[in-house]
């Protein structure tokens, strides 16, 4: 079995259920790195749904979002934070291939969470921007300043 064949639901449930309510707040300061990492290469392709998935938290910290489960939120997370991970199970450093297992990952955790997702997005629709107050690499700016 390869790398990538190891990478199931499983094993995002697995990795989600590690996440504890901290972890939120230190994905949401690492929000330029997420940006970051997803400007380019094999993950160019989600950088829409990043940004998605750090408002997603954002607004659930914040409290102005919670129809949406702590699993749905662990996941986000934890996919995250794979991809900000240079070590994990096919190191970034690796050069074509190094991305793939986060691109996977990421893959697999937006096919988990559509449907809650599409919900927050229509929520998101129906508030208008007003309901989100800071862009992600903002919120993050503000998390470090201890605002």
């Amino acid at each position: 079995m390869g790398v990538l064949g190891r990478i199931d639901t499983g094993f995002l449930r697995r990795g989600a259920r590690s996440v504890r309510r901290e972890d939120v707040t230190a994905t949401l300061r690492r929000a330029r790195d997420v940006e970051s990492k997803m400007s380019g290469g094999a993950l160019a392709r989600f950088a829409g749904e990043g940004r998605l998935l750090l408002r997603l938290l954002d607004d659930w910290r914040a409290g102005r979002y919670r129809d949406v489960s702590w699993k749905t939120i662990a996941s986000v997370v934890f996919a995250l934070l794979y991809v900000l991970n240079p070590m994990d199970l096919m190191p970034d450093v690796i050069i074509a291939t190094g991305l793939l297992d986060d691109a996977t990952v990421l893959g697999l955790a937006l096919k988990l969470i559509g449907q809650d997702l599409r919900r927050y997005e229509a929520w998101r629709a129906g508030e208008g921007d007003a309901a989100f107050v800071h862009a992600p690499a903002e919120e993050a700016a503000a998390i470090e300043r201890g605002a």
